[in-house]
């Protein structure tokens, strides 16, 4: 008795430990209100973003629009720092992107949304963070359309994303959690799944993992 509570409490650490050892990074919730990034991201739908060092040419990132306080969109980098770029102006012009400037633009072009097309190149510092997570009727799932590097970690990760810690509250929740070895043990399988699925040798249905919106919760 004493040995298999044991062997829990391992696998109970073993979850709890990554989930916040991967909650370590600069988590924040954003409201995403326009339509500029349908119908993958519907108006008023909550998304967890993520804070990183640099991003990708297909990330999905939350901006603080420039020039326009508490104003946040979440956009598309179409461009990364030092890309050479020309304008779609007659006649055309060069643009060079600065070293941490990204070009950014909304995916549904027709929903009236202002990017990079209208206030130019975004820098780092203004980039909130890459999303990882949109909550669709009160669950978690994971972005699955960024760029493939980050699919392939998201795709790993997936099974975690939905219980990321940005609060008190969050973590208490996961504590919680984890004290119902079924819990534990269903994420545990919930982790090799995703493991096996973000391996490139992996392909659902016959398609790429980039290829999928949503890696969707299985019934454990």
């Amino acid at each position: 008795m004493l040995l298999r509570w044991a062997r829990q409490q391992v696998k109970r650490f073993d979850v709890v430990s990554e989930v916040l050892y991967n909650s370590s990074s600069k988590l924040t919730q954003v409201s995403h209100c326009g339509r500029g990034m349908a119908p993958r991201l519907p108006p008023s739908s909550r998304v967890s973003v993520q804070s990183r060092l640099t991003y990708r040419e297909g990330d999905v990132v939350a901006i603080r629009v420039p020039n326009i306080e508490n104003e946040v969109q979440i956009l598309r980098v179409i461009a990364e720092p030092r890309t050479e770029m020309i304008s779609d102006d007659i006649p055309p012009r060069e643009l060079v992107l600065g070293g941490s400037e990204y070009w950014l633009e909304a995916d549904n072009s027709s929903a009236n949304v202002r990017d990079s097309r209208h206030f130019g190149p975004v820098g780092a510092s203004d980039i909130i963070g890459r999303a990882v997570n949109v909550d669709f009727g009160g669950t978690k799932h994971p972005i699955m359309h960024n760029s493939s590097a980050a699919v392939e970690e998201d795709t790993r990760n997936a099974w975690m994303l939905p219980h990321l810690v940005s609060n008190f509250s969050d973590f208490v929740t996961l504590v919680q959690s984890s004290s119902d070895p079924e819990w534990v043990q269903s994420q545990l399988r919930y982790r090799l799944r995703c493991r096996v699925m973000s391996a490139p040798q992996f392909s659902p249905s016959g398609e790429s993992s980039k290829d999928l919106d949503v890696l969707p919760s299985p019934n454990l």
